[in-house]
């Protein structure tokens, strides 16, 4: 078993996440199975061998236009990868997310290795770019799909594909106890410093998002509404700085508004699960606010570029996980230049004050729950790479 090897190639910290979850999962069922390839601080934290170090490697682009402009970097990048690969005995590659970069690598790697290549978390072609699809299934990318959606779409390309599903829902079993979680986020709040959370003060999370250019776009318009919302509500708004934000970013967009945000250094997940109402930027954390049962709303302000061309390329009427995944407006969706205090308040009222509004998307959160089926994702990927690896026998 030792002299087994599989190549992981991730290019942020989500992504470093997931794969970090199921390594960890391939060592449980099979120990002594070496990993090579470009992680993150959870990979490192399982011995990951970086191929590359961190100062060679420039990734993380969001939006088309980062896209663009990082494309040649991201394809020397590719070649440096693919040619450090072929010097060693691989057994397979998994790659994890960061669809445009992995992609090319992903076709590059099966050209030059001829071994199972495994997307886990692949493009999103069946929310825009089914082509994307086609590309995978004709370079040979096997696809651990997450959503049943995504299964069917890269199934119809003809590519090789095995329905995981998602891992949230190994990480959330099941909806929040808010009374318990609201406990657990109160001793968080002491522990910051800050002055003890009231019997009646509802709680509202303001997640901004996970990258700086996100935070600059939302946090403003985000702490708008905050302040207005509590000029008729007792509010504590608490918001958890991601990794890889500056906390004196966050500080400096506090200094225009009157109201005081309790600041935590991340506890997003924690923080959800106490909340009355999230403000949240779309991405995963809208998702895991769904299988949590939190009430919350969607917002989101892309570059102009972004924008422009999402318009042609996006086939869904919505940007959010669960209303792409039920067919309806779950969450509501706050987008370009609605952006704003007034508009974010305004939208926020109903689910501070009418608890029909509040029922009806938890009701259609449990209706999200059913669609994605069952826990167990991390195992089911982990013994799909280990198979075609070669190392455990098949279903």
């Amino acid at each position: 078993m030792a002299d087994k090897e599989i190549l992981v190639i991730t290019g942020e910290a989500s992504g470093d996440m997931h794969a970090a979850k199921v390594v960890a999962r391939v060592n449980e069922l099979a120990p002594g199975v070496k990993f090579s390839g470009l992680g993150g601080r959870e990979l490192n934290y399982l011995k990951l061998e970086n191929l590359l170090p961190s100062e060679e490697v420039k990734t993380g682009s969001h939006g088309f236009a980062a896209g663009i402009t990082g494309l040649f970097s991201h394809i020397k990048l590719a070649h440096k990868i693919t040619d450090l690969a072929v010097e060693r005995e691989l057994a397979a590659c998994l790659l994890v997310d960061y669809s445009g970069f992995n992609m090319y690598l992903g076709r590059r790697l099966k050209k030059k290795l001829n071994l199972p290549v495994i997307h886990y978390f692949p493009p999103t072609a069946w929310i825009w770019g089914r082509w994307r699809a086609k590309w995978l299934a004709k370079a040979g990318v096997e696809v651990a799909a997450t959503f049943p959606k995504e299964a069917e779409v890269y199934r119809e390309a003809g590519a090789e594909v095995r329905y995981v599903g998602h891992p949230l829902l190994d990480e959330i079993p099941k909806s929040r106890d808010q009374a318990d979680a609201r406990e657990e986020l109160a001793e968080l709040i002491k522990l910051a410093g800050r002055k003890e959370l009231h019997a009646g003060e509802r709680i509202l999370a303001i997640m901004p998002g996970s990258r700086p250019k996100e935070v600059e776009n939302h946090l403003g318009p985000m702490l708008a509404a905050a302040e207005m919302l509590a000029q008729n509500f007792a509010i504590r708004p608490v918001i958890p700085v991601a990794r890889g934000i500056d906390i004196e970013q966050v500080e400096e967009k506090l200094e225009s508004y009157r109201i005081d945000p309790v600041l935590l250094s991340g506890y997003g997940r924690e923080l959800l699960a106490a909340a009355d109402l999230a403000l949240i930027v779309s991405g995963t954390a809208v998702l895991e606010a769904a299988l949590l049962g939190t009430p919350q709303l969607l917002i989101y302000r892309a570059d102009k570029l972004t924008a422009f061309l999402g318009k042609f390329l996006i086939g869904p009427d919505y940007i959010g996980l669960p209303n792409i995944l039920t067919d309806q407006e779950l969450v509501p969706e706050i987008l370009q230049d609605d952006v704003d205090g007034a508009e974010i308040a305004k939208r926020a009222v109903p689910y501070l004050t009418d608890p029909k509004v509040i029922r009806k998307q938890v009701e259609g959160y449990r209706q999200l729950r059913e669609l994605l089926g069952e826990p167990g994702a991390i195992d089911r990927t982990a013994r799909f790479l280990l198979e075609k690896a070669g190392i455990l026998d098949g279903e």
